[in-house]
């Protein structure tokens, strides 16, 4: 059936570009990096992180998720990013299950317990936010 209405972000809106860091009071959000490993099986570790993924990582499947992330920028399916600050990693934060069309997106996200008390997750998802609704975004159409 044909739309009859332009998508909302036509294809390649986000793969045409690297995928971005960005910025967050006190915290950075990047792509995912291979020696992140410990920190994604200390997450999925984490008996809160899996009440509601409802999973844990061998270090093969987190070596699999980690790499996992750039194919699915490329594919325009997801991106996830490491919430990082001076420390180290605290976090991750995914739109996930993106559908560029319908401009809609499903949002995962995980705090170590370490890092937790600290309006990680409400500032990961601001700039993640502000950055996807942006009026002249990376990503917007040319």
């Amino acid at each position: 059936m044909p739309l009859l209405a332009s998508p909302a972000l036509p294809p390649g809106s986000l793969n045409r570009h690297p995928q971005p860091a960005l910025d967050a009071p006190g915290l950075q959000l990047r792509p995912w990096r291979p020696a992140d490993r410990p920190a994604v099986l200390a997450g999925y570790a984490d008996p809160a992180v899996q009440r509601w993924h409802c999973r844990t990582m061998t270090d093969d499947e987190a070596h699999a998720w980690l790499t996992s992330w750039p194919q699915r920028w490329q594919a325009e399916t997801g991106a996830g990013w490491a919430i990082t600050d001076a420390t180290g990693v605290l976090g991750q934060i995914s739109p996930r299950r993106l559908d560029l069309t319908d401009g809609i997106a499903e949002v995962s996200y995980w705090v170590l317990p370490h890092a937790r008390g600290r309006h990680v997750a409400p500032r990961a998802l601001i700039a993640l936010t502000t950055w996807s609704f942006d009026t002249d975004p990376p990503i917007s159409p040319t």
